[in-house]
C-alpha cells in the first residue's frame, strides 16, 4: 500500500502492479484506483513507502461450459476416495435410477432421477448455477470454491 503522504499518489491506495525499466532506474505503479504513477527509483517520494505485492484478480467463474469441457475437468478432479468426480457422478446417477426403478414413473423421486439423468446425458452446456451442479457438489462435499475452480478448469479445456 502507498502510505507516504509526500507522494503524488493518493495515500493508502493499494498498488495493483509494478513495472521497472530494463536498467531498474524507473518505476511505474498502477494503483487500484486506476491511476498510474511513474517515478525514478531514487525518487525521495518512494522512501518509506510500503508496496504490497501484486495479487492478480482471480479468473472469473464462467457461467456455463460445454458438456465436454465439464466432463474433461471432472475426470481430473479426484475425490478423497480416489475416484474422479466424473466416475463418481456417473455412479451417483446410476444409483438414483436403480433406486427408483420399481417406482411408478409418476413418483416424484422417479421423475427427479430421470430428469437428472436426462440433463446429464443431453445438456449441451452445464451451467454453474444449475441445481444439479449444487447437488453434485453437496453429494461429494465440494466447496463453492472447488466448484468455481472446476468451472475455471473446464473453461480452459479446448
Amino acid at each position: 500500500m502507498v502510505t507516504d503522504t509526500e507522494t503524488d499518489a493518493p495515500a493508502a491506495v493499494p498498488v495493483r502492479a509494478e513495472a521497472r525499466s530494463a536498467d531498474g532506474s524507473a518505476l511505474a505503479l498502477l494503483m487500484s484506483d486506476g491511476e498510474t504513477y511513474a517515478v525514478l527509483t531514487g525518487d525521495p517520494r518512494l522512501e518509506g513507502l510500503e508496496i504490497a505485492p501484486y495479487v492478480p484478480d482471480p479468473v472469473p467463474v464462467p457461467e456455463e461450459v460445454t458438456r465436454a469441457q465439464a466432463r474433461v475437468a471432472m475426470a481430473g478432479q479426484i475425490l478423497p476416495d480416489g475416484r474422479s468426480l466424473l466416475k463418481a457422478t456417473r455412479a451417483l446417477i446410476a444409483e438414483r435410477l436403480a433406486a427408483v426403478d420399481s417406482l411408478p414413473d409418476s413418483d416424484p423421486a422417479s421423475i427427479a432421477a430421470e430428469q437428472l439423468s436426462e440433463w446429464w446425458e443431453s445438456a449441451a452446456t452445464y451451467r454453474r448455477d444449475h441445481s444439479a451442479m449444487a447437488e453434485v457438489a453437496g453429494q461429494f462435499g465440494l466447496t463453492t470454491g472447488q466448484m468455481d475452480d472446476l468451472f475455471r478448469a473446464a473453461a480452459a479445456v479446448s
